[in-house]
């Protein structure tokens, strides 16, 4: 990975990684308490 990725980019690249399919949500949960943020793909928020 480089600084320039996206954390899209690195659920490709796990996906790739370990031969899963395409076909669940995803997120991720950086930081903690108040802080804690979540990312999700676009089909994740619909």
């Amino acid at each position: 990975m480089s600084l320039a990725d996206t954390l899209g980019d690195l659920h490709a690249m796990i996906q790739k990684a370990f031969q899963f399919d395409d076909d669940h949500l995803y997120a991720f949960y950086v930081g903690h308490g108040s802080l804690q943020r979540t990312y999700m793909s676009g089909r994740a928020q619909d």
